[in-house]
């Protein structure tokens, strides 16, 4: 199967099989990294309020246990007493100030210097509790902490939570490309590189696409058109060297023809409707004074010198065709010479083609 010219219909844009699988990379990449992100903020506002529930409970628990402990201390004002058990509190690490009030005054303040520069009025938080003691309330203790440390575990949540949401996001995408390459691009791209084969001509290229979805069935579909068009080409390359096979014989026919009418000493002429001629014998040219080539496609007036006459001579040829009867013309010439003249006979027929054009064959005879 020979090969053929490939032929471009329009000039739009090349479709890339590249860009193609760029672009299902980032979709593949980029809604599980929504969704991964959605979720991981979610975990992480959920852990924070988490935390910071715990803390408010923590603080309120050590206000309690500071309230038990300084309740009979505080009866008995005993400082020294009191000043040991709020500083063993203030050792830990979210622990800023602690106040005792007896009654409505404050009575006692201890606090670490340290931690309190390093703060500021926004990451604290405050807790009030009454100081009981015999069933009736003698003061009560305020514990002020930092949200340091909690600001940090969240912090580390969320360290933790974009680490994993690209961890799972690089693998789950790593996942994706790969089943969408080879369920999707490397079947689109093989469909590309055998129908630009097949564009270009080479009928014979197989389609390598075998799946039962619908790329199964545009490369089944590209196989079906692939072999009609290689049934039309073999057909038309069949009617291609039958015509060449015709046209070589009619042409040979032609050429016999031609050595036939050539050969006859009468003139022999064909002339179409409008008086032109389309078939001249080699006699009837040299009568006009001319060659065989330069005789086809001119009329009679090209070669009489009396323009009426010619325009008779036509005339005589329509109504000749218009009544389909032929008709015999005897003529005399006149060579020039004194008392010499010669005698002509023409028998002109009327044709018709199948194609319906009409004309005027003749054959014109010495007698």
């Amino acid at each position: 199967m020979p090969k053929y010219k490939r032929t471009t219909f329009g000039a739009g844009r090349r479709f890339s099989v590249r860009n193609l699988s760029v672009q299902l990379g980032l979709i593949a990449i980029g809604i599980p990294t929504l969704v991964l992100l959605f979720f991981s903020l979610y975990q992480i506002r959920t852990q924070a309020i988490r935390l910071e529930k715990e803390l408010d409970l923590s603080l309120k628990n050590e206000a309690a246990q500071l309230s038990a402990s300084l309740s009979s201390v505080l009866f008995n004002l005993d400082d020294q007493a009191c000043g040991l058990i709020c500083m063993a509190a203030l050792a830990k690490p979210e622990m800023l100030t602690i106040k005792i009030w007896d009654g409505q005054n404050e009575y006692l303040s201890f606090q670490n210097q340290k931690r309190l520069n390093r703060v500021t009025a926004v990451g604290i938080k405050q807790v009030e509790y009454p100081i009981v003691f015999d069933q009736s309330t003698i003061g009560k203790v305020r514990i002020v902490a930092t949200t340091d440390l909690l600001e940090q575990q969240i912090a580390r949540i969320k360290l933790q939570g974009l680490l994993q949401v690209v961890a799972v996001d690089l693998i789950l995408g790593l996942v994706l490309i790969l089943t969408l390459n080879a369920r999707f691009v490397s079947p689109v791209r093989a469909l590309m590189e055998s129908s630009e084969k097949i564009a270009s001509g080479d009928l014979a290229q197989p389609i390598p696409v075998k799946r039962n979805d619908e790329l199964g069935a545009l490369a089944a579909n590209m196989t079906v058109m692939r072999d009609a068009v290689k049934e039309k080409v073999a057909s038309l390359e069949s009617e291609i060297h039958q015509h060449r096979k015709t046209g070589m014989a009619l042409e040979k026919s032609e050429s016999f023809l031609r050595l036939i009418i050539d050969r006859i000493p009468h003139r022999i002429f064909v002339k179409n409707m409008k008086g032109r001629f389309l078939v001249v014998n080699q006699a009837m040219a040299d009568s006009l004074g001319s060659s065989v080539e330069s005789v086809i496609g001119k009329a009679e007036d090209d070669f009489i010198e009396n323009p009426d006459q010619a325009k008779q001579i036509h005339q005589d040829d329509l109504e000749m065709i218009h009544a389909g009867q032929s008709r015999s013309i005897l003529t005399e010439s006149y060579d020039g010479s004194p008392g010499t003249s010669r005698w002509f006979s023409t028998k002109k027929m009327p044709y018709r083609a199948a194609d319906g054009e009409a004309g005027i064959v003749g054959i014109t005879s010495d007698i």
